[in-house]
């Protein structure tokens, strides 16, 4: 016996297309879900790449800083060696003291 495919010949054709329907929706929602995976991972990489930026910023910031430090202990340098120009010109004053002492 054949089956028919037109609901007057085949009581169990809406079912049979209800099946069919089904399907389809199966097929779209797996394909959605693919979707979602692709974007999750799409999300993921674009997690990554800011985390990289963030590194990124921050390692810039601490280059900045070290800049800063660097130039601080240039002008702290600069202070002692100032200081020590000083203290020779000072040194070099009471030694001509002391010789016009003797």
């Amino acid at each position: 016996m054949e089956v028919s495919d037109t609901p007057e010949e085949n009581p169990m054709f809406p079912i049979k297309e209800g099946h069919e329907e089904a399907q389809v929706y199966h097929e779209e929602g797996r394909v959605y879900h693919e979707e979602a995976q692709a974007m999750k991972k799409h999300g993921w990489v674009m997690k990554k790449q800011g985390w990289a930026i963030e590194k990124h910023e921050l390692d810039m910031k601490k280059h900045e800083w070290g800049h800063e430090e660097a130039w601080v202990g240039h002008e702290e340098a600069w202070v002692c060696h100032e200081e020590a120009r000083v203290g020779h010109e000072e040194a070099r004053v009471g030694h001509e003291e002391a010789w016009k002492g003797h």
